[in-house]
């Protein structure tokens, strides 16, 4: 074996060495990376299934909104404002007995 030959193995040698080394990084990256697909998989079919599970149950007022858009916004404006009048009051009432309360 030559000199020339010897250093074209040496060289060999060390590029082998420095990609195995750089492909065992690169497989526990893939690995990590498999790991988060999987994770992020999950929280989707999650989500997902719960928007499904919402949609369905919003489907007959979002029809609602497309036949007869002003009257179903008016009628849950209305709701909508009762409940809000009916907090208020109730909030007022709370403050008024701890004012009792306190003094």
């Amino acid at each position: 074996m030559t000199a020339e030959q010897c250093d074209a193995l040496k060289r060999c040698a060390i590029t082998g060495i420095a990609a195995k080394a750089e492909n065992s990084q690169l497989r526990q990256k893939l690995t990590a990376a498999e790991k988060a697909i999987a994770h992020w998989k999950q929280q989707y079919e999650t989500l997902h299934k719960k928007y499904q599970t919402l949609k369905k149950k919003a489907q007959p007022y979002l029809d609602a909104l497309e036949i007869a858009s002003e009257k179903v916004r008016a009628f849950i404006s209305s709701i909508l404002r009762s409940w809000v009048d009916e907090r208020e009051h109730t909030m007022t009432a709370r403050r008024k007995r701890q004012g009792i309360e306190i003094e």
